[in-house]
């Protein structure tokens, strides 16, 4: 059973008592739905916009590595730059490729409002990336050093989470009280 609302555990996960409610329910809250609306909207526009000026930005560097080797007067000797440019290129139209496909799954998973819920004891996830995450059972779960610094060590907690594929990320937050006897 929940001990209800924690304010302390509201402000370093960034959630409310309707937050908590709505959540518990298997929902989103209304300031979550117009936050992730907000976020699909933003992030699908955000792309409309910076894949044409990426384009852009590969064509010119592609420009100026061949006039800057003099590949117009001699292909002959500008061939190893232009490789080099070709594979630097490419490398970034990769990654683009990969982060643009890891966004639009988070899109699709706000857009779609579902909720995981996940509880048991927690424990913090050593990344080599710099960043913060805690384990829940087999959940990964984003946050913040403020985040885990709320978290009582050895305690049980249920995470109400977006689950999107890999880390999920944590809508709202409560300690379980574990009945003795």
């Amino acid at each position: 059973m929940g001990t209800g609302f924690d304010p302390r555990l509201g402000r370093a996960f960034n959630f409310d008592a309707a937050d908590l409610e709505a959540n518990r329910a298997g929902r989103l809250s209304r300031d979550q739905s117009v936050m992730f609306a907000n976020a699909v909207r933003l992030g699908a526009r955000r792309e409309r916009r910076v894949l044409p000026l990426l384009l852009v930005l590969l064509v010119a560097t592609l420009v100026v590595v061949v006039l800057s080797t003099g590949a117009l007067d001699d292909p002959g000797a500008a061939a190893p730059a232009l490789v080099v440019a070709g594979v630097m290129l490419s490398f970034m139209a990769v990654l683009v490729a990969v982060f643009r496909r890891r966004d639009a799954s988070n899109r699709s998973t706000m857009a779609a409002g579902v909720i995981e819920t996940v509880e048991g004891p927690w424990e913090l996830d050593p990344s080599l990336d710099g960043t913060w995450r805690i384990r829940v059972g087999q959940r990964l779960i984003a946050t913040e050093l403020l985040a885990v610094q709320a978290l009582t060590d050895g305690a049980v907690y249920r995470f109400h989470v977006l689950p999107y594929r890999g880390v999920a990320a944590v809508l709202s937050v409560e300690r379980i009280d574990v009945q003795h006897g």
